[in-house]
């Protein structure tokens, strides 16, 4: 008899305005990136995570967010001519 296979599944969780901690999948929502690109802004540094004592639950702090958001420069596209 098979295995059946695992099926994971990525839930997209609505952002919580009173919560101070995000996962990386909401961050990534949030920024319109991959959670790839999350993992490699906190690797670098430039966003903050902690590790919850709950096992393999790491978050990000939304104040860490909003300061990177802040941070970015303004994008400088000239209008299509």
């Amino acid at each position: 008899m098979r295995k059946k296979k695992r099926v994971y599944t990525t839930h997209r969780q609505p952002i919580d305005p009173s919560s101070s901690l995000l996962t990386f999948d909401q961050v990534a929502a949030v920024l319109n990136v991959t959670k790839g690109t999350i993992y490699n802004l906190v690797r670098r540094g430039q966003l903050d995570a902690v590790k919850l004592p709950l096992g393999r639950c790491t978050r990000i702090r939304k104040a860490s967010l909003d300061k990177l958001i802040a941070d970015a420069e303004p994008a400088d596209i000239a209008p299509a001519s």
